[in-house]
């Protein structure tokens, strides 16, 4: 996994501990929440899991403030009667990307726009 994530990261900050960087991104949450929907590709264990961890470091101050609703791109694919299960790759506009952290936001975001060119 390093050798797909490290490499696309540019600069980043880095922390101590996880609590630091559960801050960071809760900051980095509460900039954008008030004009953007937070998508994730099947959103359990880890997006869920993280916004949880978040919320839970300050709960009287952040119980609100998590995403809602948090979007599922796998729901909305079986929704649109395309099996959840397919590959990405097939599904996306942009074939051969590889399998990074920023290809895969890359590509959920393409197929989420996709869905939605038929309304």
């Amino acid at each position: 996994m390093r050798e797909n994530v490290i490499p696309v990261l540019g600069d980043y900050e880095q922390v101590e501990t996880e609590e630091e960087l559960l801050d960071c991104f809760w900051s980095f949450w509460m900039k954008y929440k008030e004009k953007t929907y937070c998508i994730a590709d099947v959103p359990f264990p880890v997006e869920t899991r993280l916004f949880l961890k978040c919320v839970e470091t300050d709960r009287e101050r952040r119980q609100w403030d998590a995403p809602y609703p948090l979007l599922d791109l796998s729901s909305m694919l079986y929704f649109a009667g395309i099996d959840p299960l397919k590959s990405r790759d097939q599904l996306s506009t942009k074939k051969g990307m590889g399998h990074n952290a920023l290809d895969d936001v890359d590509t959920s975001v393409r197929i989420w726009k996709k869905l939605h060119e038929k309304d």
